[in-house]
């Protein structure tokens, strides 16, 4: 089975269940753009969180 041609999942009929998944070649290269957009987010999206309160 292809889940919109990224990933191939093979299920096994043993006891137990067995399935595996896989990137298709489409699904790694989908990875290089993944890398890119995480740099990206690194280098320029302010951090979110609360910052620590200092005792008063």
């Amino acid at each position: 089975m292809v889940f919109l041609g990224l990933v191939t999942r093979a299920a096994y009929p043993e006891i137990p269940p067995r399935v595996e998944y896989e990137l298709t070649p489409a699904g790694a290269r989908l990875e290089v753009v993944l890398a890119t957009m995480d740099a990206w987010a690194e280098q320029d999206l302010p951090r979110t969180g609360a910052a620590p309160v200092e005792d008063r």
